[in-house]
């Protein structure tokens, strides 16, 4: 059977590097137990051949968005038996979206490696999360909705995982697996040879060091540190607003015992560190040195893990007076009895089921060749059901006479123009389909596409189905696409600040579209599409994303100066925020609110 385990592209090297060995010890084990196991590196994929972006003006925001997205097409046609990937960055949401939406993967099992959730992160960690805290976390909670089993290092990732799951979630525990080879014998620390005490990890108040600075300047002032050197070992900022160089620089003129700051930017760099005798490691109770921790306890170095801060007091404390002894290290045959225990849950294809009768619903005015191509990209499996929005032009009023006749499409004439949010309601109000699905009659819908929305929809995993667009600056029938648009589905917190949730071309129960009173009529601001989706999320309807896009879209380069609608983004954002009620985390939104707020002083 084969499996691949995917590393991400990030911004902090310790993290990737812990990630990176932990997924190869997990390759290792895979393969002492038969597996075809390999690691695939985000770094390490083709460039997609065209731009992704997403609505997000600071493109730095859905990195890992169109990471992820670039990472389900390159592996959509292979006969992955498994992937397992991290749930930190919310990486794997787009191969699950496209196992969802009935797209790829149909046979594969998706684990997900429960290192610290963004929403954790952000709420804990002194320094203020900017945008992608609150993408990440939109992605990370459609990840822990859709995949197979979660895999933690520990018992604090998985409760810090569940602390923001949005409901109750199966899981599966294991402890982090051996390094191969045989492990030496454990050694005792004895109190006597402990001539060094040294913070190992991110200087963040995640990894536990607040508490650890208490706990030894408690045992300097009582005079039990004696002669003994206390270091810090792992990445430290310089910054003056928090845990940093300059922050410890000015708490360490009260202390009475030595210190030193080693930058150590990977788990990797501080390991020979670790290793010099009469040094004692100290951990705190994240889950960022797990790998290095299991190193530790393979080679038989004495070790401390404070499980919660409180507990750093009584550990050293401990040490000092008792000494120290190793980590227990899993038996490497955890790892396989586990796997095998999760891959059975997934049943492979699901039983067919019938996609629903669907019902186009098209908006025209005075646009015959565009609506001509719209058109031609329907089949006939769908009612298509045009309102005619008060044309003028002759060349629209033949097209849609000469269509009618032939039985092409159910005609509505309106003798006077309307908005286009009261236009589309009036399509929903009369159509037949038990789906209505949004088309603008100058774009078009890819090959099929009419075709998997439906089969999206019907899978039942989701509510609405929007999809991924390519952007097209010519006919989009004819030309080359020059990039592709990326939605969330599920925007979260972040769909308060950005349109993450898709456009107007989506599919949706015509039921659920009239019970939620349709688009806003009666006060048609911009960003129809934004505010209704936001308004679907927050009455509880589930957002999914074809991920291979099923529209082509017109786009108009410098259009936007002529439509005023798209340029209010201030009235969006206000529309927004009326539409979603509470349904974001007001604790996240605060979060970001306060880093703006120090940006901006």
């Amino acid at each position: 059977m084969k499996a691949g385990l995917i590393l991400p592209q990030a911004a902090d090297p310790w993290l990737l590097d812990t990630l990176r060995e932990g997924f190869a010890a997990i390759a290792r084990a895979l393969t002492h137990a038969g597996w075809n196991a390999e690691l695939i590196e985000a770094s390490a994929l083709a460039t997609p051949r065209i731009p992704l972006i997403a609505g997000a003006e600071a493109a730095s925001a859905t990195q890992n968005l169109r990471d992820g997205h670039a990472i389900a097409a390159a592996l959509r046609k292979e006969p992955f038996d498994l992937l397992f990937a991290p749930l930190g960055g919310g990486i794997a949401q787009p191969l699950l979206m496209s196992r969802a939406t009935g797209e790829a993967f149909q046979d594969t099992t998706v684990l997900l490696w429960c290192d610290t959730p963004a929403a954790w992160r952000a709420r804990h960690e002194p320094a203020a999360p900017g945008l992608a805290a609150l993408v990440e976390d939109a992605q990370e909670r459609t990840c822990l909705r859709l995949a197979d089993g979660l895999v933690a290092p520990g018992q604090a990732a998985l409760d810090r995982t569940m602390a923001v799951a949005a409901a109750p979630l199966p899981a599966r525990l294991a402890t982090f697996p051996s390094l191969p080879g045989t492990p030496a014998p454990s050694a005792f620390l004895a109190p006597g040879a402990i001539r060094e005490i040294a913070f190992v990890g991110p200087a963040t108040a995640a990894s536990g060091l607040p508490a650890f600075l208490d706990a030894v300047e408690e045992l300097g002032r009582a005079g039990r540190l004696g002669q003994r050197c206390v270091s810090f070992i792992g990445p430290m900022r310089e910054s003056a607003l928090g845990l940093g160089k300059t922050l410890l620089g000015i708490r360490a003129q009260r202390w009475n015992f030595d210190f030193r700051v080693e930058d150590a930017p990977t788990p990797s760099a501080a390991a020979p560190r670790l290793r010099i005798p009469g040094l004692l490691p100290v951990f705190g109770p994240g889950e960022e040195s797990a790998v290095l921790r299991a190193s530790l306890a393979h080679a038989g170095i004495p070790a401390l893990l404070a499980t919660e801060p409180a507990a750093f007091p009584s550990l050293l404390d401990r040490a000092l007076s008792e000494g120290a002894v190793p980590e227990a290290s899993p038996p490497q045959a955890e790892w396989p009895a586990l796997l095998h225990g999760l891959i059975p849950s997934r049943p492979g294809h699901p039983p067919p089921t019938t996609p629903p009768l669907a019902t186009v619903c098209i908006v025209h005015q005075d646009r015959p060749h565009c609506l001509a191509r719209a058109l031609a990209s329907i089949d006939d499996t769908a009612e298509v059901l045009v309102v005619d929005n008060a044309s003028t032009a002759a060349a629209s009023t033949t097209l849609l006479r000469d269509l009618e006749s032939a039985g092409t499409l159910r005609l509505i004439r309106l003798s006077r123009a309307v908005s286009q949010a009261a236009a589309c309601n009036r399509t929903a109000a009369e159509a037949t389909g038990e789906v209505v699905i949004f088309l603008d009659d100058d774009n078009i819908f890819t090959p099929g596409g009419l075709s998997r929305f439906r089969r999206a929809l019907a899978g039942g995993a989701f509510d609405i189905v929007v999809t991924c667009l390519d952007l097209h600056d010519g006919d989009p029938a004819r030309s080359r696409a020059a990039a592709r648009m990326l939605f969330l589905g599920d925007a979260g917190s972040a769909g308060l600040f950005f349109n993450g949730f898709g456009d107007t071309g989506f599919a949706i129960r015509r039921a659920d579209f009239l019970r939620l009173g349709g688009f806003d009529a009666a006060e048609p601001g911009p960003a129809l599409d934004w505010v209704f989706l936001a308004r679907a999320r927050a009455a509880g309807l589930r957002i999914g994303v074809i991920q291979e896009p099923a529209i082509r879209y017109a786009r108009e380069i410098g259009d936007h100066d002529r439509k005023w609608r798209k340029r209010d983004q201030e009235g969006a954002r206000s529309a927004v925020l009326r539409a979603y009620g509470n349904a974001f985390d007001p604790v996240l939104v605060a979060r970001l609110a306060q880093g703006l707020l120090l940006q901006a002083f």
